[in-house]
């Protein structure tokens, strides 16, 4: 719409809303494009994986609302650094207390036991962070809302030429984007269990004899009786499941960010908006834990009991982990469109 229009008595425009500075500096058009540069000057794989990849083209709402966040110019290098950062405390806590162990493993048989304990705390310590980074990313959306709500832009944005399609992306994006970090820090972690455990494994194995697994559960299935065929079934079937591990925190994040722009355009109550973003929450973990504990349960059944189709089926068991993760994040995104769209002030 042009001023033309305005001055007509059109009840509202773009350029109408441009009077006032808050909406000139929302909806500005200035090069603030730094991330997205960056995210297609390099189309190494890793920048696909960056919150905001998807967005091919200059978009407002994207833009102002990052320069909020104080991001670093070089994410995909600090986002690896952050990384590794997590995977280093864990790893070198356990190597502390491996080393002695296996030095005086003679005398100091309670150090193999509290190592043992330590690795059982780690994984104790990864289910606790997942639970809270579930809480954070399904409420991420819901402040972005309420400030555009309070501050009299979100009347602005739905009359805006830019879609609601764009606007929801580019508030899914700096959702994820403003718990990055938290995100980094929980794959450096589980990256970092998924090489203790089976080294802890190896070394109880290895240096105490007294040690050993076994099946509490007798199947009549083929089994693999030749130990180097065992050995690589059973890697890679553990690599399979555990790189998904690794990277579900990813698709974890985007669904729930989803569901909090969900929560955000159902009701403007915030207690209400809180049980809708927790019922959104309840409905992944059940699925993503189910499938995690059905892939462990074969995982073990199999290296233990040395049952071929259960490693054969734990194989599997990350592709429908990803399948769910991938409708939920899709399906919830639309819907998050639809609600907004339809969302009063």
């Amino acid at each position: 719409m042009d001023s033309h229009n305005i001055r007509e008595g059109m009840p509202f425009t773009m350029n109408s809303a441009y009077e006032t500075q808050d909406a000139r500096k929302f909806m500005t058009t200035k090069p603030v494009l730094r991330s997205i540069r960056a995210y297609h000057s390099d189309n190494r794989w890793l920048s696909a994986w960056l919150p905001g990849y998807e967005i091919k083209r200059r978009n407002p709402v994207y833009d102002y609302e990052h320069t909020r966040l104080n991001l670093p110019d070089d994410l995909r290098n600090e986002s690896l650094k952050w990384i590794a950062q997590a995977a280093l405390l864990p790893m070198v806590t356990w190597l502390l207390f491996i080393i002695p162990a296996i030095a005086l493993r003679s005398s100091m048989p309670a150090v193999v036991d509290l190592v043992g304990q330590i690795v059982i705390f780690f994984i104790l310590l990864g289910l606790a962070n997942t639970l809270s980074l579930d809480l954070i990313a399904a409420v991420a959306g819901l402040d972005s809302i309420k400030q555009d709500v309070q501050k009299g832009r979100w009347g602005l944005l739905r009359l805006s030429p830019l879609g609601m399609r764009r606007i929801v992306k580019a508030k899914h994006a700096i959702a994820q984007l403003s718990i990055w970090r938290s995100t980094c820090f929980m794959i450096g972690f589980r990256g970092a269990l998924l090489g203790i455990i089976p080294m802890h494994m190896l070394v109880l194995q290895s240096q105490f004899g007294e040690f050993s697994l076994s099946s509490v559960i007798n199947l009549d299935f083929p089994t693999i009786q030749n130990s180097a065929t065992l050995a690589i079934v059973a890697s890679f079937a553990y690599c399979m499941v555990g790189i998904t591990w690794i990277l579900e925190p990813l698709w974890r994040v985007r669904a729930l960010t989803a569901a909090s722009l969900i929560a955000a355009g159902t009701t403007k109550e915030p207690s209400v908006r809180g049980l809708v973003a927790m019922r959104y929450v309840l409905i992944f973990e059940v699925q993503t834990l189910m499938g995690f504990a059905l892939a462990v349960g074969l995982l073990y059944l199999g290296i233990v009991g040395k049952i071929a189709l259960a490693l054969i089926l734990a194989t599997f068991m990350p592709v429908l982990v990803y399948n769910a993760c991938i409708r939920n994040h899709r399906r919830w995104l639309a819907e998050a469109e639809t609600r907004l769209a339809n969302f009063e002030t």
